[in-house]
């Protein structure tokens, strides 16, 4: 219609876009500008809690820095850590450590927060998450070499997706499904590669599912 109606000539085709070169959630050590350097981690699901927050407050404070980041992507940032204090920061251990140098699951597994904290969602999706994580990690142990830099698994506890399953290579997502007797159960569908073929669906009672903890 634009092309018929208003410009009379077919619209220019721009370039095609970049393919990214890397994951994009800032794991890892990375450089700054300011020769300083940022260590991004991988807290499971992105779950901390304030015991967490205090003590890699004091930690990144006794390392030189005073800045702390989360991101859209459920990880933690530390900026403005000095060279010589980076493996000192990398090998410190915290109780609930957040890895610099996660297993593709535990850094690409993303949740909402799930029936726990939110009206809205039928299932739990954050420990659900981390047992999905310890799961994977000891069953592919053998192969973990072999397994590609991004796997993405995302998990949503209703269908409003602020998990975004659709664009993961693994979604599950909480709905509510007709039981044997015809009573509406909560489930979770499991869809795989959800961002690039039509799903492939099966479904878990609740009951079956690992509880908050």
């Amino acid at each position: 219609m634009i092309e018929d109606e208003y410009l009379g000539r077919s619209l220019t085709d721009g370039p095609e876009p970049l393919t990214p070169t890397s994951p994009g959630d800032h794991i890892g050590v990375h450089a700054q500008k300011d020769g300083r350097f940022y260590i991004g981690a991988a807290p499971a699901v992105g779950r901390v809690n304030g015991e967490l927050l205090l003590e890699l407050a004091d930690l990144i404070e006794a390392h030189g820095s005073q800045r702390l980041r989360t991101t859209p992507h459920q990880k933690i940032v530390v900026l403005d850590v000095a060279a010589e204090k980076v493996e000192s920061l990398k090998r410190r251990p915290l109780r609930a450590r957040p890895d610099p140098s996660p297993s593709v699951f535990r850094r690409s597994t993303m949740a909402c927060t799930g029936i726990e904290f939110c009206k809205l969602s039928f299932v739990e999706t954050k420990s659900t998450g981390i047992t999905v994580i310890g799961q994977l990690e000891e069953a592919l142990a053998d192969v973990a070499d072999q397994l590609p830099e991004r796997l993405t698994l995302n998990i949503n506890g209703c269908p409003n997706s602020c998990a975004r399953i659709q664009v993961a290579d693994i979604g599950l997502k909480g709905q509510l499904m007709a039981g044997d007797d015809g009573e509406q159960t909560p489930a979770t569908k499991c869809t795989s590669e959800a961002g690039s073929r039509p799903p492939t669906a099966t479904r878990k009672r609740a009951s079956a599912a690992p509880s908050a903890g």
